[in-house]
C-alpha cells in the first residue's frame, strides 16, 4: 500500500525505529532509510534536535503534527528540505503502536498545491457539466412527455370517431358479413388504441410522475376482474383460463389496485396472446414471510434462453419469428416491470422451449388491518325533471362532437352543441343544464379555461372533461380548473352513462341570471 503513494511515507516505533518505507523515501535518503534504521539517521543534526525535543513530544500528546519542516540527509551529503505530516499508526490490531510519517519535498510544495487547486477545478468543472447533463436529460424526458402526450391527442381524437361509429353500427341491423366487417374494424382500432395507452404509460413510469396509492386491496377481487376481462378473448380459442388462491392469504392488503391490475393485465394478456391452445394459470400464493407471489403459467411456445433477460426491456418482444407472428410493441413486460419496482416488488420469468412460461411478480405482503367500505349500491340511473337530460357539448371536431352527440341522445339527452369554449360559455350563461361537457383541446378558449371562467361567473352545473390526454398532469388540471370529472377518449357510452347518473339530474340548477 505504502508504494502506491506519490509521497515518501515511514512507519516507525514509538522510540523511532523503522518499520516500513516505501522505495520513494529511500530514493532520498538511501540506507539510512531502511527498516530497523533510527528515524534520526536521515535528519541532519538541526533537525534531528528540533524533532526531538518539539515534534516528537507533540505527537505523544496530541497524536499529531499536520505540517512541521525538517532537512533530510541525502546519500551524496547534500540537504534537502522536507515537510512532514506525523500521525499516531496503530497498524494491526495484533502489532505494535507506532508513528506514520509522510514526506514530500519542500520545494514540490506549490506543485501539490497546484495539483490541488487544479483538481478542486476540474471537480467543480464536472459538478457543472453533471447539472447540465441532468438538466439537458430532464429536458429531453419532458419533451418527449409532450411529445407523447400530443400524439396521444392527435391519434385519439380520429380514433374516437371510428370506434364509436363503429360501436353504433355494430348496434344497427346488419347482414352477416357486414357485422364482421365492422368487428374487425373494432378489433383494429382496439389494438391501436393498446399501442396508444401503452406508450403512454411508458411516459408515466419514465418520467417519475406516476402516482400511487396505498388503500385496502382485495387481491383475489382483482384477479377476478383481470381474468373476466380478458375472457372474451378466448370465445373463438380452446386456451381455458383458471384461477389458483392460496387461502392462507389475507383478503385484503395494502397496496395500489390500480397498478397491481395493469401488471396482472399485462401478464395475463401476455399469456393468452402467445397460448393458441392450452391452459393459462393464474396463482396467488404467500412466497417468503411478508411477500406475496403472483404467477401466470402458460403453456405456450416458451422463451429460449438467450431472449429471456432482454424481454423486459423496451420495445423488445423477444424470438423475432414469434414476435411477427403475434405482433405488439414490445412495452408491455417493460411496463409492467417499471410498475413492479415502483411498488416495492420484483418480477420475473421461467420458461423451457416447447412446454410453456411461468411470469411471477411478488408484493409486499402488508395486511390491511381494516376492511374498505363496501361500496354504496347503484341505483337506477335517475332521470331529471321533465324526462331528459340537458346537456352542453363543446367539442371542436365535427366527428367527435356528432358521435358524443348521438350516444348522449341514445341516453335520453338533448344536446345543445358548442364548436369552442367560447360558445359554450355563452350557453352557460343563457341556458340551464343538467350536465356540461367540455373538451379541453379547443381553438379560442380551451375547455380548461372555459371551465375555469364558468366557475368564476359563480355556476355549479356539473363540468365533466372530455380529452384525448391521458396523462396524471392532465387530470390534475381538470381538477384545478373545476371540473367534476375526467374522460378520455375514445368515450364510451358506458362511461357517458356512468357520467350522467352520477351528476345529470342531481345538482341541476334554476335559469341562470
Amino acid at each position: 500500500m505504502l508504494e502506491a503513494l506519490p509521497c515518501g511515507v515511514v512507519v516507525t516505533t514509538l522510540d523511532g525505529i523503522i518499520r516500513q518505507s516505501n522505495q520513494e523515501f529511500l530514493q532520498w535518503v538511501g540506507e539510512s532509510g531502511k527498516v530497523g534504521q533510527p528515524l534520526a539517521g536521515v535528519f541532519t543534526l538541526g533537525s534531528r534536535l528540533f524533532y526531538e525535543t518539539n515534534l516528537a513530544p507533540i505527537v505523544h500528546l496530541q497524536g499529531r503534527v499536520d505540517e512541521a519542516v525538517a532537512e533530510l540527509r541525502m546519500p551524496d551529503g547534500a540537504r534537502m528540505s522536507a515537510l512532514l505530516n506525523i500521525r499516531e499508526w496503530k497498524g494491526e490490531p495484533d502489532s505494535e503502536p507506532g508513528l506514520l510519517i509522510v514526506v514530500f519535498p519542500a520545494n514540490e510544495r506549490r506543485r501539490y498545491e497546484r495539483e490541488l487547486l487544479a483538481a478542486e477545478r476540474q471537480s467543480r468543472e464536472t459538478a457543472v457539466a453533471l447539472r447540465k447533463a441532468r438538466e439537458a436529460a430532464e429536458a429531453a424526458n419532458e419533451a418527449k412527455t409532450r411529445f407523447l402526450t400530443n400524439m396521444s391527442h392527435e391519434l385519439r381524437t380520429p380514433l374516437n370517431g371510428i370506434l364509436g361509429f363503429a360501436g353504433l353500427l355494430h348496434d344497427s341491423p346488419l347482414s352477416h358479413p357486414q357485422r364482421e366487417y365492422v368487428e374487425t374494424i373494432q378489433q383494429s382500432g382496439e389494438g391501436l388504441l393498446d399501442i396508444i395507452s401503452d406508450l403512454l404509460d411508458l411516459a408515466r413510469v419514465t418520467s417519475g410522475r406516476m402516482e400511487l396509492e396505498n388503500v385496502a386491496v382485495e387481491l383475489q377481487k382483482v384477479m377476478t376482474g383481470v381474468c373476466d376481462l380478458v375472457t372474451p378473448r378466448l370465445i373463438d380459442t380452446s386456451t381455458k383460463l383458471t384461477i389458483e388462491w392460496d387461502n392462507s392469504l389475507p383478503q385484503y392488503l395494502w397496496g395500489d389496485p390500480g397498478r397491481i391490475r395493469q401488471i396482472l393485465l399485462n401478464l395475463v394478456g401476455n399469456a393468452i396472446k402467445f397460448t393458441e391452445a392450452g391452459t393459462v394459470t393464474v396463482h396467488a400464493r404467500r412466497a417468503d414471510p411478508g411477500i406475496v407471489r403472483i404467477e401466470v403459467a402458460d403453456s405456450g411456445p416458451g422463451i429460449a434462453p438467450e431472449y429471456r433477460d432482454r424481454i423486459f426491456e423496451s420495445f423488445d418482444r423477444g424470438d423475432p419469428t414469434v414476435a411477427m407472428r403475434q405482433g405488439g410493441t414490445g412495452l408491455g413486460l417493460a411496463i409492467a416491470r417499471e410498475l413492479t419496482e415502483a411498488i416495492g416488488g420484483a418480477i420475473g420469468v421461467e420458461s423451457q422451449v416447447g412446454v410453456g412460461s411461468i411470469f411471477w411478480f411478488t408484493l409486499p405482503l402488508r395486511t390491511a388491518a381494516v376492511e374498505p367500505e363496501e361500496a354504496p349500491a347503484v341505483a337506477d340511473e335517475p332521470q331529471p325533471s321533465g324526462g331528459t337530460y340537458q346537456v352542453l357539448l363543446a367539442e371542436d371536431n365535427v366527428i367527435n362532437r356528432r358521435l358524443a352527440t348521438v350516444l348522449l341522445e341514445k341516453l335520453g339527452c338533448e344536446v345543445v352543441t358548442a364548436a369552442d369554449g367560447v360558445e359554450a360559455l355563452d350557453f352557460s350563461q343563457r341556458t340551464a343544464f343538467d350536465l356540461i361537457i367540455l373538451d379541453c383541446m379547443m381553438p379560442q378558449l380551451d375547455g380548461w379555461q372555459a371551465a375555469r371562467q364558468m366557475r368564476e361567473a359563480g355556476l355549479t352545473t356539473p363540468i365533466v372533461a372530455l380529452t384525448a390526454s391521458a396523462m396524471p398532469a392532465d387530470r390534475q388540471r381538470c381538477q384545478e380548473a373545476g371540473m367534476d370529472a375526467f374522460l378520455t377518449k375514445p368515450v364510451r357510452q358506458a362511461e357517458l352513462a356512468a357520467a350522467l347518473r352520477q351528476y345529470a339530474g342531481t345538482k341541476r340548477l334554476g335559469q341562470p341570471s
